[in-house]
């Protein structure tokens, strides 16, 4: 992918992009604190966060499909400026306010729920299907590199620029990237072909009028990799959830400080850059067995939880066992995703990845708010209810896979 410069053009705009992102976080919540001391200032923001982002699935996997998906992505990006100059305008004129951020936060999400399909339905074009598991460990590369350093370049970020300079930055390298889109669209015309042309790449395959979420439950009625893949990540992004709230809560409670915490995300932030990383170097054929040893990782991490008592050794055996669910979590995401554009032609592309990041993007809030039922009697129960839902689906992608490779050699 080194020659290919589409694809150098497209990964540069979307670094920018997601390095600036990863300073948003904290800038906001630091922001949120300042505006309002109400608990639920912050909760209300990440909901309508969350709220725009799944509002659009229906309209995004359709033009995903439907539509030259760079043209979407970018919308998508113009959405996003508009959430954070409106926010800037709002805050230069009458002051910032949580009902201000909130808004923003819908629109931003909005223009996430946009982007991802769109990107996933042009990347097999830009880069070709034997190089699409590199490229998506690229993309994953950066916004692991994002979330590593977001927290720190954000409260520097604040100290020297403020909260509006965060803005203002962030729209400059959503509008550098909406340029680079631009280029891409006039630079590959014979690749990006518009909707409107009834023989075009992008003419929708799909049956008229189909929704988004018929046509994935039509994939996933036809195809048992998929059915069995999207569960497995279903039940698993419920209990990341889960555990990622109740495990901080329980080490700092018994351990009285937020050190042993602090070893231990940023030990999974490494093994996940890991993941990222060692992906391309891992044949398809492992993604099977890659699932079924993170169901198994995630049982482990439920078993150190609650069957050991505190001690440095716990610790350590935690920052093991996390670190590697971690890196296995990346690692094998990034295969899925493979997985999905390789298997489903371009019409349905769009549809299953808009309802499929979605669904999992739903599980893992769905987990948060059940984590405090951990800290009951039940908790260790219901635990191993859903570790054993993820064996169970992680068992049928591995028997989906390993048949799809006996074929593959017949």
């Amino acid at each position: 992918m080194r020659h290919n410069g589409a694809f150098r053009l497209l990964y540069g705009g979307y670094m920018g992009s997601t390095l600036t992102d990863g300073l948003i976080p904290i800038a906001f919540t630091v922001e949120v604190l300042r505006a309002s001391s109400s608990p639920w200032a912050l909760s209300a923001v990440l909901i309508c966060l969350w709220i725009g982002n799944v509002a659009v699935t229906p309209i995004s996997g359709r033009l995903a499909s439907t539509r030259n998906p760079l043209q979407v992505m970018m919308f998508a990006d113009l959405v996003r400026v508009v959430a954070q100059g409106a926010l800037l305008a709002v805050i230069a004129t009458a002051g910032n306010s949580v009902p201000a951020m909130a808004l923003s936060a819908a629109l931003y999400g909005a223009g996430a729920g946009f982007y991802r399909p769109a990107q996933h339905t042009a990347l097999p074009d830009l880069v070709g299907l034997p190089h699409l598991t590199r490229a998506n460990a690229a993309f994953s590369v950066a916004t692991d590199l994002s979330l590593i350093g977001g927290p720190l370049l954000g409260i520097a970020a604040l100290n020297s620029i403020g909260f509006n300079g965060i803005l203002a930055l962030d729209c400059m390298t959503f509008t550098l990237n909406i340029a680079i889109l631009w280029r891409l669209r006039t630079q590959f015309p014979s690749t990006y072909c518009d909707s409107s042309e009834t023989t075009g790449a992008y003419r929708d395959l799909s049956p008229a009028g189909e929704s988004t979420l018929r046509a994935a439950t039509r994939i996933v009625g036809r195809d048992h990799f998929l059915r069995a893949s999207l569960l497995f990540w279903c039940i698993t992004s419920v209990l990341i959830g889960m555990i990622a709230v109740y495990t901080p809560t329980r080490i700092i409670h018994e351990t009285g400080n937020a050190g042993a915490w602090a070893l231990i995300s940023t030990v999974m932030a490494l093994c996940s850059l890991a993941g990222s990383v060692t992906a391309a170097a891992t044949g398809k054929a492992a993604y099977g067995i890659g699932v079924f040893v993170l169901a198994c990782l995630l049982g482990g991490q439920g078993a150190l939880i609650f069957g050991l008592q505190p001690s440095p050794l716990r610790i350590v055996l935690i920052c093991g066992v996390f670190g590697a669910g971690a890196l296995v979590t990346t690692w094998a995401g990034i295969h899925w995703t493979t997985a999905m554009q390789q298997r489903l032609p371009r019409a349905e592309l769009g549809r299953f990845s808009a309802v499929e990041s979605t669904l999992t993007g739903i599980g893992a809030p769905a987990g948060m708010a059940l984590a405090p039922l951990l800290a009951t009697d039940l908790g260790p129960a219901l635990l191993a209810v859903l570790v054993v839902m993820a064996l169970t689906s992680a068992t049928a992608v591995v028997r989906q896979s390993l048949r799809r490779n006996n074929h593959a050699t017949s």
